[in-house]
């Protein structure tokens, strides 16, 4: 699990998607518990915009 802030998590997802390859499951989520929670899952090419 990673914390990220919303400034710089384009940047480390791309260094994520770098280390761990393309098509390795992930979870995106944020809002958790809140009205606008949003939860992406797939693989890092599905949850990226690369």
């Amino acid at each position: 699990m990673f914390y990220e802030s919303s400034h710089r998590i384009d940047e480390s997802l791309e260094d994520l998607r770098a280390a761990f390859g393309d098509g390795r499951p992930a979870v995106l989520a944020r809002e958790l518990t809140k009205l606008f929670e949003t939860v992406l899952d797939g693989t890092w090419r599905t949850c990226t915009r690369g």
